[in-house]
């Protein structure tokens, strides 16, 4: 059984292989019809467009057919674009994921220190491990966003593709920074308070949505026992 960690070099060799896979099948996809220019409307699409607030259970829902109304004023709508798919940015949809950049900025800099070294000078086999696992994470979340990205239009579909990976990226960064500061006792609770709010109101979120569902489907399949739940727990 192996018991030693991958060295500086083998992280760094798997690093740019899922890279170069990544670079590979983002020219692949443009070539057959993705395109740069829909970048910034799907950026904003996927990371801050806004839901529907209600008074009525479930209280969260995300907006169809916005048209040039689901991008704003300062971001013009790109030729081709289609917005008709209900869609909420992940930063409404999973708070959690608002942990991730702490994950990318640790493991950027872990993968730096290591490669200025040249060897695993001060490093164990842990350490390694957990440079490696830092940066798998970053590089699924971000190239679960990179075809997405190129297309013509935006969905909740490919943002659900992207929830595991952020979720395991909000995850590991709470935590690399809960370790950090551990002996900081205000510090500590103010980490483990946001951690409980992030996981509260990903959780609300998730409730919410997936009874709404992507075109109301729950309505559609269970109308008397959404009527009921609306009836009790509707403050309207």
């Amino acid at each position: 059984m192996q018991k030693e960690g991958p060295s500086v070099g083998r992280i760094l060799a798997m690093v740019f292989f899922a890279l170069s896979c990544f670079g590979l099948l983002t020219f692949l996809w443009i070539s057959f019809g993705g395109s740069i220019s829909y970048l910034p409307a799907n950026v904003w699409s996927y990371l801050a467009r806004p839901g529907a607030l209600h008074c009525t259970f479930p209280f969260l829902s995300a907006i169809s057919d916005g048209g040039a109304r689901a991008l704003p004023v300062w971001l013009n709508q790109p030729r081709g674009y289609v917005v008709y798919e209900p869609v909420i940015g992940v930063l409404l949809a999973v708070p959690w994921a608002w942990l991730a950049p702490a994950t990318a900025a640790i493991g950027v800099r872990r993968l730096w220190v290591l490669a200025r070294s040249g060897a695993r000078i001060a490093a164990g086999p842990t350490d390694l491990a957990l440079t490696w696992l830092t940066a798998a994470t970053t590089i699924a979340a971000v190239a679960s966003f990179a075809i997405p990205l190129t297309l013509f239009w935006a969905t909740m579909r490919f943002l659900g593709d992207a929830t595991a990976a952020l979720t395991l990226a909000g995850t590991l960064g709470w935590w690399l920074w809960y370790d950090r500061v551990r002996e900081q006792r205000s510090a500590r609770r103010l980490i483990a308070t946001a951690a409980v709010v992030f996981a509260l109101a990903t959780t609300g979120a998730g409730v919410a949505l997936g009874l709404e569902g992507q075109y109301k489907h729950f309505r559609q399949h269970n109308p008397a026992l959404l009527d009921r739940l609306e009836k009790t727990l509707s403050f309207c």
